[in-house]
């Protein structure tokens, strides 16, 4: 792996690894997004915990390749990358830019343009790539911001997410739906 799009094929796998594990591990992978409030609620939690919970999955597995893994990475302006996998490569940093959104976010197919691209992979060391992560917790959840959608599966959402992306975008981001929804797989 020598560029940017090296690291995003090497989160992108890892990422599917991790789906693999939620969808048929041995441990309830899944159960690690939601607590339990009381003894018949249990709700998901919120996205910073999601994206620390995904982070704390990614990390070992990136280190393996001599590739660094931040949480809120620091960048103009008081912005803030949600997860940022970087290399020195050739003496030279290649950074990806990760955003992570939860399927209720109300900017969810706004963010990937408005965040992601606009703030992130502008940086220099980013080479205008990246990858846009949202968890998905399945279709009883509102989806940006709304009860009432249209949305019944992982994949339903990401076709829609992948409409909305620029076709001059296609080739630089990468959308992952990361499916911990408690129905049966």
């Amino acid at each position: 792996m020598v560029t940017v799009e090296g690291l995003r094929k090497l989160v992108l796998d890892e990422l599917e690894c991790y789906q693999k594990d939620i969808n048929g591990g041995e441990y309830n992978t899944a159960n690690r997004f939601y607590k339990t409030i009381s003894s018949d609620t249990v709700v998901h939690h919120d996205e910073v915990h999601c994206v620390e919970i995904i982070a704390e999955y990614l990390k070992p597995r990136l280190e393996k390749h001599s590739v660094n893994l931040e949480t809120e990475d620091q960048t103009k302006d008081q912005n803030r990358i949600d997860l940022s996998a970087s290399k020195i490569i050739n003496g030279q940093r290649k950074l990806l830019v990760i955003e992570a959104k939860g399927q209720w976010h109300k900017e969810i197919y706004t963010a990937i343009n408005s965040q992601l691209v606009e703030r992130y992979t502008i940086h220099p060391d980013a080479c205008e790539q990246g990858i846009y992560v949202v968890i998905w917790f399945g279709p009883n959840e509102k989806v940006a911001g709304l009860k009432r959608h249209n949305i019944n599966s992982s994949q339903e959402l990401k076709d829609e997410l992948t409409k909305s992306l620029p076709e001059n975008l296609k080739t630089f981001i990468d959308i992952f739906v990361l499916d911990v929804s408690k129905s049966s797989k």
